[in-house]
């Protein structure tokens, strides 16, 4: 999981947010860290209490101002780039004041993040205490691992 962004050199010297399909994991991170402006959607299902799933539509715009407003700052990780071209990420929203996460699993292609223009589909799971995070991550693992 990381914060960092990236940057290249254009032909002035300057330097001006990576944004290339030779580099979709730091791509992906600069969106989502909002160095690189994107108009996506998300089309999430919210885990809530009673293993319920509700469907939940949003602009990446307005996801990033909500969690930015609460202090939360995310963290990228990816997870695969399958032979498709389909990213594979967790995006976790890190609220060090209230001690709480949002986690975000999403999958997008990399035309769409090249473009900067989309559809990014996955799932979240919303305020979860930090000391929760390790026993979800486990069950995770552990589901992966039957499949």
């Amino acid at each position: 999981m990381k914060s960092d962004t990236y940057y290249v050199k254009d032909s002035l010297n300057n330097f001006i947010p990576l944004v290339d399909e030779r580099y979709p994991e730091e791509t992906l991170r600069n969106i989502f860290c909002r160095v690189v402006p994107a108009d996506l959607q998300l089309q999430l299902n919210q885990h809530v209490y009673g293993l319920k799933r509700v469907p939940l539509n949003v602009d990446l715009d307005k996801f990033d101002y909500f969690c930015r407003y609460t202090n939360c700052k995310p963290y990228v990780g990816i997870e695969d780039i399958t032979p498709e071209g389909v990213v594979k990420a967790t995006v976790l929203y890190e609220n060090v004041d209230l001690d709480y996460n949002h986690l975000l699993y999403i999958e997008v292609d990399t035309k769409t993040l090249i473009e900067r223009r989309g559809i990014a589909k996955g799932f979240i799971m919303s305020y979860i205490p930090t000391h929760s995070l390790s026993n979800l991550y486990y069950e995770n693992e552990r589901k992966s691992r039957k499949r």
